[in-house]
């Protein structure tokens, strides 16, 4: 009998959120017909199949038929038929949302929803945010299907509350509504479908619907007391103190690449790197950004772990900065990363005459400067004077110093010298 019951149960809420989908979100619809009355076999994963999406919930319901391989194909229905065993199970579990996210990304990835349609569109109707069963502002709790304890002085109404049961069947019957108003109290209200709740300190005045349990109020000057528990399907609360429970803890952002401050980053690199977490094992959502920029990138919906971003364009001896946000749906926490990335181009140093020295004393036999690349490639460099007073270029020479001859300089004269370095790889 037990059995039975539970097999009943089970099959309530299988149902029940079925019709909610068909209502709110994307669904493809034609998947499990198409399997059945294919005649493909399972081996032959190179075929091109036909498979349609229907979306619903959205302004202009759409419909969109493509060709996709039959393994991809398959993937998204082994999918789809994981995603009802787990809302079977617990349709507000972490691996209910990443199957959730996991389709919702497959049908983005094949294009299965109609152009016009993004990502962003899509997603918040698949994976809804639990989170609104019970919503908690700076000054007021909400929960549905909850459970409570308040106590305080003060006052409720009905003054006495005691369980009422239907006779025989012995069938809790809720109360319409149960007010309390308290100068100085507590309540602690828990929603039974998220795991989440709040407790309301200090001065706070708040409203129960289809309430079922006991209370009392006791006022005996001076003591003004109430104190009631029992379940309701909607408790709303104002209070001095508000505080979530769990509290929530903000989303880190942890591990990047390249570390903060870091030199000499090759201008080779293809992406950055960061790892995100999130303690109450939200589902989060990210974004990048960079300046100058070199490339951008976003998530929506990701468990914590490791994540990147891919860059092109880089160049020498330049510093980058790139922006990191990510949020749980309830805080969004930001982080600055700066870089600089290595030379490329051959360095030149320790020229003398330096730039712009005065008196330099006569005679002067020659020009000298040291030249080095990055990369220990080979370079060619040429060396002009204006006035003439010598020249001289060089190919495939390595790291080191190096001297021009120079001749016929005049005191109280002006010169200029040019430097041009190239390197080359090999």
């Amino acid at each position: 009998m037990m059995k039975k019951n539970l097999f009943y149960k089970y099959f309530v809420i299988v149902l029940i959120t079925l019709l909610l989908f068909s209502a709110l979100t994307p669904s493809i619809t034609s998947l499990s017909s198409f399997i059945e009355n294919q005649n493909i076999e399972p081996d032959n994963s190179d075929n091109m199949v036909f498979v349609s999406c229907c979306t619903f919930g959205i302004p202009e319901k759409s419909y969109r038929q493509i060709k996709m391989p039959y393994n991809d194909i398959k993937n998204i229905f082994n999918n789809i038929s994981k995603l009802a065993e787990e809302v079977a199970y617990d349709p507000l579990s972490l691996e209910t949302k990443l199957v959730k996210n996991e389709i919702v990304e497959s049908a983005n990835e094949f294009k299965l929803i109609k152009k016009g349609f993004s990502l962003d569109d899509i997603q918040p109707r698949f994976i809804p945010n639990y989170n609104e069963k019970l919503k908690v502002t700076e000054n007021r709790g909400t929960a549905t299907f909850c459970n409570f304890l308040t106590t305080g002085t003060g006052m409720q109404f009905p003054i006495i509350t005691l369980p009422r049961l239907i006779p025989i069947l012995l069938t809790p019957i809720p109360r319409l509504f149960l007010h309390w108003n308290a100068n100085e109290g507590i309540t602690s209200c828990g929603s039974l479908l998220t795991g989440k709740g709040f407790i309301a300190r200090e001065m706070q005045r708040g409203t129960a619907l289809g309430f079922w349990g006991i209370g009392f109020s006791v006022y005996i000057p001076p003591i003004m007391q109430y104190g009631f528990i029992g379940y309701a399907l909607y408790a709303t609360c104002t209070a001095e103190e508000i505080e979530p429970w769990p509290p929530n803890y903000s989303p880190e952002i942890s591990a990047v690449f390249p570390s903060d401050g870091e030199e000499n980053v090759q201008t080779t690199i293809t992406e950055l790197i960061f790892n995100i977490k999130d303690d109450n094992d939200d589902l989060m959502n990210y974004s990048v950004t960079t300046n100058p920029d070199i490339g951008s990138g976003s998530g929506q919906n990701k468990p914590g772990g490791e994540y990147s971003v891919a860059i092109s364009g880089l160049e020498g001896s330049e510093d980058y900065v790139w922006d990191v946000e990510v949020s749980d749906g309830v805080e969004t926490v930001s982080k600055s990363f700066t870089f600089s990335t290595q030379a490329v181009a051959p360095v030149i140093s320790n020229p003398f005459p330096e730039e712009n020295a005065r008196h330099v004393r006569l005679p002067l036999p020659h020009l000298s400067f040291y030249i080095e690349d990055p990369q220990d490639d080979p370079m060619d460099f040429t060396i002009e004077t204006s006035p003439n007073i010598g020249s001289d270029s060089q190919t495939g020479v390595g790291n080191g110093a190096y001297n021009v001859s120079i001749s016929g300089l005049s005191y109280n004269s002006s010169y200029i010298w040019y430097l041009n370095v190239t390197d080359f790889i090999l």
